[in-house]
């Protein structure tokens, strides 16, 4: 509401038309929906991640891999983390920013190394 009552004093400020001002306040509500519709899709994944998670846990797995998309608009963070191996109770998830597409999945028969670790020896220990 204080960006669309800004756009509106700075049109009629800067002497715009009504017509030029609903074009101006447009554009804000616009994004303002967009951000509001990428807030939305993102705590709705997050909460997804959560229940897979959870169904994972019940399922067995103790282990899972960050899935991220991989495309011209991946974020860094998205990109490093993808393929990653954690334990279950361990390692980021997503999502790790707005408009995050990534994912988590069940990962089986990991013989992956944990650093200098190997699985096998991960597991002895634990």
């Amino acid at each position: 509401a204080r960006r669309a009552k800004a756009a509106v004093a700075m049109g009629l400020a800067d002497g715009e038309t009504t017509g030029q001002v609903m074009d101006r306040l447009d554009v804000v509500l616009r994004n303002g929906r967009r951000q509001a519709a990428s807030l939305v899709r993102t705590m709705s994944d997050a909460v997804a991640a959560q229940a897979r998670e959870r169904s994972f846990k019940r399922d067995g797995y103790e282990f899972i891999r960050y899935v991220a998309i991989l495309d011209d608009v991946t974020t860094r963070i998205c990109f490093d983390l993808n393929g990653t191996v954690w334990h279950i109770d361990e390692g980021p998830r997503p999502p790790q920013h707005y408009g995050c597409r990534s994912g988590i999945a069940p990962a089986t028969n990991v013989d992956l190394d944990f650093g200098d670790v190997t699985l096998e020896q991960y597991e002895e220990a634990a």
